[in-house]
């Protein structure tokens, strides 16, 4: 599996590739920190699953002093995830939700599943499996 990482932590690329480099069949073929990376890169790559950190740089809006609302961010963030998911790859997206709260927005943004950064690991591989799976009969 052809897997895409999008968040901005150094660290958490690291820990999530070393980890995931471990598994069977399991291929990291890029690493991005910015939503405008990840628009660019995902179409010349075609990965078949993106993990994608839902407060990933880039998806804020500034308005100078208006800060907007949190639903639009999650507008913004809704367009992202279909977009991703019309590549020809037709890529599952996990989200990295950093608190509980968002990981619901995320699926309704139009995520196939989310991690809470709290969850073990061992439990991520089957995750990525079920959404590859799930993305492979939507073809």
């Amino acid at each position: 599996m052809r897997v895409m990482l999008a968040d901005q932590r150094n660290s958490v690329r690291i820990a999530l590739r070393l980890f995931l480099e471990e598994q069977e069949g399991i291929q990291i073929v890029s690493e991005v920190c910015r939503v405008g990376e990840l628009v660019r890169d995902a179409p010349k790559i075609q990965p078949e699953l993106i993990i994608l950190n839902w407060d990933l740089v880039g998806f804020q809006i500034n308005l100078g002093e208006a800060a907007p609302p949190r639903r639009t961010y999650a507008q913004v963030k809704a367009v992202v995830i279909s977009s991703l998911h019309k590549l020809g790859s037709n890529p599952g997206v996990v989200v990295l939700c950093n608190q509980q709260e968002d990981c619901l927005p995320a699926l309704y943004a139009g995520a196939d599943a989310f991690i809470d950064q709290g969850q073990f690991p061992a439990q991520l591989p089957i995750l990525l499996k079920s959404v590859r799976d799930k993305r492979a009969k939507i073809r």
